[in-house]
């Protein structure tokens, strides 16, 4: 508070009366004069209260000035420095399982494995009922429709000896290595130039299946049969057969097949060994499952192009 003791003692003291008014008016404007003060002490402390020191962008403090009536930045960081890392806290309980997520598209097909090695050899099944050589054709076809059951015989078709398996004529590994065909009957003759044999085992002069040789008797061969119990099926699989999108499926239905373990392997179209088509299609196959009287076969990623026949080798023991 100003002092204005000075003031009072003019006013006293004053005699006369123009004195006397220059005194009171001196004292009114001394107290104005700290009213005022007083005022604006007042206002600013109301507005130190009401802005309060804040951190502006720039990560600094920053202060209110009365006189600009705004905040002004005062330099200083508002953030202390970095203090040392805080020990590890101990490990919170394990949260609930969450749901199982959708099963993932199905991953592209790995490379090929290694070969296996080979197994043991199975036991040598008991030797077949020996046959007699029939006629030779230029067809399966012709063989069919001259023998459409089973006569007993061994028949040569193109060169590859036919023996009736379970439900119709198949091929056999004999071979036949000195007999050609000739051109104007549709017969094979021995290479030597003997004509149309009509005791066709006579020119066999070796065979074997499977790698093993087949004892020969005369002109008979002593072909081992089938182990007892072993179904023989042949199934057709037209490449329009397959289904639209992988993996690619085909199912069969197969007359007198069992709901037994088994095999299956190619089995070519015509005489002779399979094409490379029929090879490729086949290679396509990657599994098959089957029941009673049907054989579904699946393809993984590629669907086969090309129609091909499949034997199935079933275990009905």
């Amino acid at each position: 508070m100003a002092d204005i003791s000075n003031k009072v003692s003019q006013i006293r003291s004053a005699v006369y009366g123009k004195d006397v008014r220059e005194s009171i008016a001196g004292g009114i404007e001394a107290i104005n004069a700290e009213s005022e003060s007083a005022k604006k002490t007042s206002e600013d402390a109301t507005a130190a209260v009401t802005h309060a020191p804040q951190i502006n962008r720039s990560g600094h403090w920053e202060v209110w000035d009365a006189a600009s009536k705004s905040y002004k930045d005062t330099d200083i960081s508002a953030t202390g420095p970095t203090g040392p890392t805080g020990p590890t806290g101990a490990v919170g309980p394990q949260g609930p399982a969450g749901e199982k997520g959708a099963t993932g598209d199905i991953g592209p097909q790995g490379p090929t494995g290694e070969k296996g090695s080979t197994g043991k050899p199975g036991p040598q099944g008991p030797v077949g009922p020996a046959f007699s050589f029939g006629d030779s054709y230029n067809t399966l076809a012709d063989l069919q429709a001259a023998h459409p059951t089973n006569d007993g015989k061994g028949h040569i078709v193109a060169g590859v000896i036919y023996v009736w398996q379970n439900d119709g004529w198949g091929p056999t590994e004999i071979k036949l290595p000195n007999l050609s065909p000739v051109a104007t009957s549709g017969k094979y003759e021995d290479l030597t130039g003997t004509p149309n044999l009509t005791a066709m085992g006579t020119a066999v002069q070796s065979a074997t299946i499977g790698g093993t040789a087949v004892p020969k008797d005369g002109t008979q061969l002593q072909l081992p049969a089938y182990p007892a119990g072993i179904k023989l099926f042949t199934v057709a699989l037209p490449a329009s057969g397959w289904s639209t999108s992988a993996p690619y499926s085909q199912t069969v239905s197969v007359e007198g097949l069992p709901d037994k373990d088994g095999d299956f392997r190619l089995s070519s179209a015509a005489p002779g060994a399979p094409t490379e088509a029929e090879e490729t299609a086949f290679g396509c196959i990657t599994g098959s499952t089957g029941s009673t009287g049907n054989v579904t076969f699946l393809c993984r990623e590629t669907k086969p192009e090309t129609d091909i026949n499949v034997r199935l080798v079933v275990y009905d023991t």
